[in-house]
């Protein structure tokens, strides 16, 4: 990743971003142990959602420290958050929230594109199973998107949402003139 272009004598290098942080991330630690309290990890669905809240968790983390890498860029500034699954789907819509506010203050917007097919059923109660975390996750990126100025896509082709956002974010001037002298 380089910052911008330069003369072959003056590369920037890539540079690690630091870890960035959550600010509700007491709300989600102590979400996560009430979760782990209450789990049979010989069941293999509750191992499965356990290891799709981490993958959120994950997500969310990375949302905010590609905010906080473009907080001080200059110009209208656009995450793509690219996804098999859905957009971060946790149970509380204060994340969605928090999310939003902190993308709005450092006028970043952000455009969930989720590629991953249509979610499929499985064995479980209907609020606990996948069929509801897609659902909300669908909703909270819809949130996000909305909140922030961003485009959100979901079950549609990447190339399309891409697409969306281009011609959104494309603008140009036409100017003319007309001489207010005759001859």
């Amino acid at each position: 990743m380089r910052e911008r272009l330069l003369p072959q004598d003056q590369v920037a290098l890539a540079r690690e971003l630091p870890p960035a942080g959550i600010p509700d991330g007491a709300q989600l630690d102590a979400d996560t142990a009430r979760i782990l309290d209450s789990l049979d990890l010989g069941d293999l669905n509750a191992t499965e959602g356990l290891a799709e809240r981490q993958r959120s968790v994950d997500d969310l983390c990375n949302l905010y420290m590609g905010i906080e890498h473009l907080r001080y860029l200059e110009g209208e500034k656009h995450l793509l958050f690219v996804t098999e699954f859905g957009f971060v789907g946790l149970e509380r819509a204060e994340h969605a929230k928090s999310l939003a506010a902190v993308a709005a203050d450092a006028r970043v917007a952000i455009s969930p594109i989720q590629t991953g097919g249509l979610p499929t059923a499985w064995a479980g109660p209907i609020f606990m199973g996948r069929p509801w975390k897609h659902t909300t996750a669908y909703f909270d990126g819809r949130n996000v998107a909305e909140l922030t100025g961003g485009l959100a896509s979901f079950y549609r082709y990447a190339a399309t949402a891409v697409r969306r956002l281009d011609e959104a974010t494309r603008f140009h001037y036409s100017l003319g003139y007309y001489s207010s002298n005759n001859d």
